[in-house]
């Protein structure tokens, strides 16, 4: 029942065992008295038992208090600790309390940890609210900040909503934020519904994200629904080796769940005709352990 003592011991231990000793102990000591813990952590010395420490007592101080804790947090000496701490109470106070956290973040002087910090805080908004996350990735000034955090965005809205996450990507012009989040869009939809992403597919104008979009899509729906997969690889652009490597993947999927058809397709695709006689001459069994081994490469 002494926290502090059974700290203190903990950071005599040496090495890695210290550290999670005392990981453990500022666990325990930050649930009954987080600011208690907190002051003896500040007596410990720069360096990476202090930052561990810290990171363990935000970690569970900001589900028991995320107010206080982001009130403290604010003063904690500048560098890597302290914004990996203030992106994880973003994050976790985002997840459960979006208007109280926009408010703490708006408080945060400009600069790399505010940056991140809204970043975290899109992410953890969007566990429950992707609209609401949408709406501040749109306000973000163009550039590496908006395009990550579009991405983060799309990629959980994608798994519930993905024609309300196609109409928001939609309003993006031609640029990195659009073709990521596209590319991170039919990736997702391609897996858990091939024919609805290929119809929308369909009405994708020309451009960078549409192509982008197709390959995620082919990659995704390969393994799936090979026909679908089939009638949009032929139209990606780009380098010639990587299509037909696609195409190629494509036909040894089609070929193992309808031998009939993919042997039609194989003979209107531009592949070269000693890669078609090989690819028809391989055992399905072998194509198709051939296509898994790379998977996992």
């Amino acid at each position: 029942t002494r926290p502090q003592e059974a700290a203190a011991l903990a950071a005599n231990f040496p090495g890695s065992t210290g550290e999670t000793l005392v990981d453990t102990a500022i666990a325990s000591w930050s649930q009954s008295d987080p600011s208690g813990a907190a002051a003896w952590i500040h007596t410990l010395p720069d360096g990476k038992l202090k930052d561990r420490a810290l990171g363990r007592l935000f970690n569970t101080w900001d589900d028991v208090d995320p107010a206080t804790a982001a009130g403290m947090a604010i003063n904690l000496p500048e560098g890597a600790a302290k914004t990996g701490i203030v992106v994880n109470l973003a994050r976790q106070w985002g997840t459960d309390n979006a208007d109280a956290a926009i408010a703490w973040v708006n408080t945060l002087p400009d600069g790399d940890a505010r940056a991140k910090a809204v970043h975290g805080l899109i992410t953890g908004i969007s566990q429950n609210d992707p609209l609401a996350a949408a709406e501040m990735v749109a306000g973000l000034p163009a550039g590496k900040e908006q395009d990550d955090a579009a991405r983060t965005v799309v990629a959980k809205w994608a798994t519930i909503e993905p024609d309300a996450a196609a109409a928001w990507l939609a309003q993006f012009p031609e640029g990195n934020a659009r073709a990521d989040g596209m590319r991170t869009l039919l990736g997702s939809w391609g897996r858990n519904d091939p024919e609805a992403a290929s119809e929308y597919l369909g009405g994708l104008p020309a451009g960078a994200s549409r192509e982008k979009a197709i390959e995620a899509f082919v990659d995704a729906a390969d393994s799936r629904n090979p026909e679908a997969a089939a009638a949009w690889v032929t139209q990606l652009g780009g380098d010639e080796k990587a299509r037909n490597g696609r195409i190629e993947k494509v036909a040894r999927y089609w070929l193992r769940f309808d031998e009939t058809a993919a042997r039609n397709w194989l003979n209107t695709v531009p592949l070269p005709d000693a890669t078609k006689a090989g690819l028809l001459k391989e055992p399905v069994g072998q194509t198709m352990a051939r296509d898994y081994g790379k998977l996992f490469q």
